[in-house]
């Protein structure tokens, strides 16, 4: 990720602690003053989530191709490590060959199979070979 997105993370968090001093410090006695003072509340959600946001997809990726594993669970193999196991919820992110660019999301189960619940567009059925990533590390 390019360091100008990470070192933004710097300028979201005190943007927020700005946001927070003014609405901690500002009377809220009109119905005008408790719009802006919820608005401003919003806006420190969506700094938050933002900040995560690019915190995750700045940490480094473990890549392989699934396999389906004999109890239907599926996992793949890295070049450092066998098997990293995927269960429901698990986030992950899976190569679109036809829109050739990696989709996020996590793995998913319902009625007994396995898929690929997509954030960015329609779910995807997982396959054998199927090209995969994990974030790893911490930030």
């Amino acid at each position: 990720m390019d360091k100008q997105y990470t070192n933004s993370i710097f300028i979201l968090e005190k943007a927020k602690r700005e946001i927070e001093h003014i609405i901690n410090t500002s009377e809220t006695k009109s119905f005008d003053d408790k719009k802006a003072q919820q608005i401003l509340s919003g806006a420190i959600e969506n700094i938050e989530s933002s900040v995560l946001e690019i915190k995750h997809f700045s940490k480094d990726t473990k890549q392989g191709s699934l396999y389906k594993l004999s109890n239907g669970k599926w996992a793949f193999d890295t070049e450092y490590e066998k098997e990293i196991y995927f269960s429901c919820g698990y986030p992950a992110e899976i190569f679109n060959e036809k829109e050739n660019q990696w989709d996020s999301g996590r793995i998913e189960h319902t009625n007994g199979e396995y898929y690929f619940f997509n954030y960015d567009e329609r779910n995807l059925e997982l396959y054998e070979g199927m090209l995969v990533r994990v974030r790893v590390g911490n930030l």
